[in-house]
């Protein structure tokens, strides 16, 4: 499964790639720098398809041929790709994820050229059954990320999903989110470089909030009005660290 993995490739004609019958996909491409490509209609992916294109540097074309339906597993998939030039995208709007349940780590590291406008572009239902989100944004630094195409009745794991996100990336709205199923969510927001951060949202399950928002010290505007803090039982260094300048929207439940 790991055909091109740290191939360095100046061109790779892929047109008469089948991979119809591939189990799995694990990182195929993974630690890969190609120049050009020739793509087929097509690339069918395992359902293990874990690390496929992690520290992938190349066309991003391919990312919107992928058939994706089969995954099962998109962790680490686009974990660390090469740096996007200024205005490029990452379009996976084409992905089909209505049997992904993992995808832990899946854009963690995600790099662009500073201050230029790159992110990413998510299909409609996106996580629809997806379970564990944990590092999914980690170390995150284009400066968009839109959730509103986001899914998620069956999430339970956001431990880390955006710690350490970078300056690029000054507003975050994870309104979109349905975190009430949610268990897991230590050190969700560590270290991270928003300034605003809307979260709305019903969070009613989770009992561990350490380091969840430790260390934003950047943060201007945080609305965690549909937290419910009374269930939280371990609080270690839960809002330690966060700007002084911060306006805390708790709501009634704090």
């Amino acid at each position: 499964t790991s055909m091109f993995q740290t191939s360095t490739i100046g061109h790779l004609d892929l047109r008469n790639l089948n991979t119809s019958n591939y189990p799995s996909m694990n990182n195929m491409f993974g630690s890969s720098t190609i120049t050009t490509l020739d793509l087929p209609k097509k690339i069918y992916c395992g359902s293990n398809s874990s690390g496929m294109f992690t520290a992938y540097k190349g066309p991003t074309d391919i990312f919107k041929i992928m058939d994706t339906h089969g995954v099962t597993s998109m962790a680490n998939m686009i974990q660390s790709p090469g740096t996007l030039p200024a205005g490029s995208e990452i379009d996976i709007s084409s992905w089909d994820t209505r049997n992904t349940t993992s995808m832990a780590s899946m854009f963690a590291g995600s790099n662009a050229s500073q201050g230029c406008n790159s992110g990413i572009i998510f299909p409609d239902n996106f996580g629809s059954v997806c379970t564990n989100m944990q590092y999914m944004f980690a170390y995150y630094q284009y400066n968009t990320l839109d959730l509103s195409k986001f899914n998620t009745p069956a999430l339970t794991n956001v431990s880390y999903m955006f710690q350490y996100t970078g300056s690029n990336l000054t507003n975050l709205d994870v309104s979109p989110l349905d975190l009430s199923h949610v268990t897991a969510a230590t050190y969700m927001f560590y270290n991270s470089n928003i300034k605003d951060l809307y979260m709305p949202n019903e969070i009613s399950l989770v009992t561990n909030g350490n380091y969840m928002f430790s260390t934003m010290r950047m943060i201007n505007v945080m609305d965690i009005s549909g937290f419910d803090l009374t269930k939280v039982t371990t609080k270690n260094q839960m809002f330690v660290n966060v700007g002084t300048a911060a306006k805390l929207s708790e709501g009634a439940y704090a």
